[in-house]
């Protein structure tokens, strides 16, 4: 998986040696190139123990002196409670820092629908700022939350022919249970940052 998301060619071969070999040859390439490979993994909450030391692993390539390899992972907060399992102390050891995605606040909500609905064509003001106030409460200032309630929503304006959709259609398809409430704290983004001399550990 982690070849062809690189766009590496495979020779058709299976073994985990060799695919790891190929790897590795990639990366240092790319680095006596002056370039630097990031391996990104969204939803990093989902990895079990056995992939997450697998990554650990993979961060072996780095030399010395050099970071030649580094990991971004992305996920829910439960990444945190998976990453203080005791047998995944190896990795946590690895993890030069640590960034904690909080909510957006209600005018950061607001210029972020406007900005979505720019870039689909539209002028930005296709929700009415009452409706950008509820969806706001009701999302929490989670971002993914904020666009399903926006894209459900847009879907009921649009057969209803309202523009700009208004707050009504918000409180409706809440009152009709279509939009749950949002409890989950923020996302987590972790990222892997190498110090000299620490990759061979």
């Amino acid at each position: 998986w982690v070849l062809n998301a690189l766009d590496v060619p495979l020779r058709g071969e299976t073994d985990y040696v060799a695919l790891f070999q190929i790897f590795q040859d990639h990366v240092l390439a790319e680095y006596a190139l002056g370039k630097h490979v990031a391996l990104i993994i969204d939803e990093a909450q989902n990895l079990g123990a056995d992939l997450l030391e697998e990554l650990r692993m993979l961060t072996n390539i780095n030399s010395h002196k050099d970071t030649v390899l580094q990991l971004i992972l992305l996920g829910q907060p439960e990444l945190r409670d998976v990453l203080s399992d005791p047998s995944l102390r190896q990795f946590s050891q690895r993890v030069g820092a640590t960034f904690h995605l909080n909510p957006m606040d209600a005018a950061t909500t607001q210029n972020y629908i406007r900005w979505r609905l720019q870039k689909v064509g539209g002028s930005g003001q296709e929700i009415s700022p009452a409706a950008v106030q509820r969806i706001h409460a009701q999302a929490m200032g989670i971002p993914r939350m904020v666009n399903k309630i926006c894209d459900l929503a847009l879907v009921f304006a649009a057969t209803d022919g309202s523009n700009p959709m208004g707050a009504d259609i918000v409180d409706e398809l809440i009152a009709d249970g279509l939009i749950a409430p949002h409890s989950r704290a923020p996302l987590i983004l972790m990222h892997r940052i190498d110090k000299p001399g620490e990759a061979a550990q």
